[in-house]
């Protein structure tokens, strides 16, 4: 379920169930409305006050009357979060991982390893620049938190912080 000040929204069916999943929002004293046809591991997340985010094959941003912004083909997200982190200025980030260490053989699940951050720019909202993880492995528990000016992100990994300087608004 994703909520913002105004509005609520949610996927009506989840992976393990047998249907069709879709995407429902309501304001506050309205009605569920169907805007979308979700996919079972995607569930919808706001990135401001009128727009959602479905992370997954393909990744979507629609907004809340159902229209869509961009759909755009992304590698797998393997990040445990799984979700966008907004700025106030609606800039958005998105984690991108791979999965490292598995052995299903041995049923070990593996690790994730941040490889990429993924900006999105208002007001396209189109991928403005993928930013390449360089340095000592960001890996498994991981935060994220982006400025309200968008221009930093914050990532808490282990028992450390790291501050990055991203890059101006395109």
């Amino acid at each position: 379920m994703a909520v913002a000040d105004d509005k609520i929204a949610m996927i009506t069916c989840t992976w393990f169930h047998d249907c069709e999943p879709h995407i429902q929002i309501r304001g506050i004293g309205t009605a569920w409305k169907t805007i979308a046809a979700g996919y079972g591991r995607s569930y919808p997340q706001f990135v401001n006050q009128d727009m959602l985010l479905l992370l997954g094959q393909p990744t979507r941003l629609l907004q809340a009357d159902g229209s869509v912004v961009f759909v755009e083909d992304t590698p797998s997200m393997g990040c445990w979060s799984g979700k966008a982190f907004p700025s106030a200025i609606q800039r958005f980030v998105v984690p991108v991982c791979d999965i490292k260490g598995s052995f299903a053989a041995l049923d070990i699940s593996g690790h994730s390893l941040l490889k990429n951050i993924f900006l999105y720019d208002r007001p396209s909202y189109k991928r403005s620049y993928t930013l390449n993880v360089k340095g000592p492995p960001i890996k498994n528990l991981t935060l994220f938190a982006i400025s309200p000016d968008g221009l930093q992100l914050a990532i808490l990994n282990d028992n450390s912080v790291e501050v990055f300087q991203l890059p101006a608004l395109q």
